[in-house]
């Protein structure tokens, strides 16, 4: 299913992330939805390692990634908290700026990923949830007055 991957789990400080990785060239991380894991990407993360240093993860409190105990106010599982995770470990796996790509749940940590981050982030390979007139109240909530999803710039290999 993963041929040519390697599994690891990486502790992040804050949380354990189960990671499967493979490729050469500009890092390129996938999130999966809700309620799904890393697997989700078994039939398109293969076709992405001749161009790119795949990075499947599952988020905190999914598959195999540990299970923080949550709080009153869940921040523990929020997507700060989510991205703050695969911010450092894009780090540890050598990764100074990187490219994102998420689905549902995901998709929602990758925009927050790359507001946090935006010197980490290259890219963001998803366009603004839209409604029928344009993007979502919650888009323009995220991203904030006099900002946009960022143009795709170019990623540097693992140093």
């Amino acid at each position: 299913m993963f041929g040519g991957f390697e599994s690891a789990e990486v502790d992040t400080g804050a949380a354990r992330t189960f990671i499967r990785t493979a490729g050469s060239g500009p890092a390129l991380l996938l999130l999966h939805g809700f309620p799904e894991t890393h697997l989700m990407w078994r039939d398109v993360a293969p076709k992405l390692i001749d161009r790119f240093s795949v990075v499947c993860a599952d988020l905190r409190g999914y598959g195999k990634s540990s299970c923080p105990p949550s709080d009153p106010d869940h921040a523990p599982y929020a997507k700060r908290a989510m991205a703050a995770d695969l911010a450092a470990l894009m780090t540890k796996l050598g990764f100074a700026r990187f490219m994102v790509a998420g689905h549902d749940r995901g998709g929602r940590v990758a925009y927050r990923l790359a507001l946090d981050h935006p010197d980490r982030t290259c890219s963001t390979s998803y366009p603004p949830p839209m409604s029928g007139t344009g993007p979502t109240p919650g888009w323009r909530w995220a991203i904030g007055p006099g900002r946009s999803w960022r143009k795709p710039s170019r990623c540097r290999r693992r140093s």
